[in-house]
């Protein structure tokens, strides 16, 4: 028997439209993806490994779809 991920039991739940915008969410919600994406696209973080980036880098937990795009208007990242 496979032993299902917590990824894709979120994932599970969705219908088909949802599913590929609430897979990028929750793959963002994850440091170490953040940390890999962090690593290859900021120049300056090149040379640190994921680790260090992980721990040292990222200061508490990404926030998904819970802050406005533009500071005056109310349109949201969901």
């Amino acid at each position: 028997m496979k032993r299902r991920t917590m990824f894709w039991q979120a994932l599970k739940k969705l219908d088909k439209k949802a599913y590929l915008d609430a897979a990028g969410k929750v793959l963002l919600g994850y440091r170490v993806i953040c940390a890999f994406i962090l690593k290859a696209c900021i120049e300056e973080l090149a040379d640190y490994s994921i680790e260090y980036i992980k721990n040292e880098c990222i200061i508490d937990d990404p926030i998904i779809a819970a802050i406005h795009v533009h500071r005056n208007t109310c349109e949201k990242i969901c």
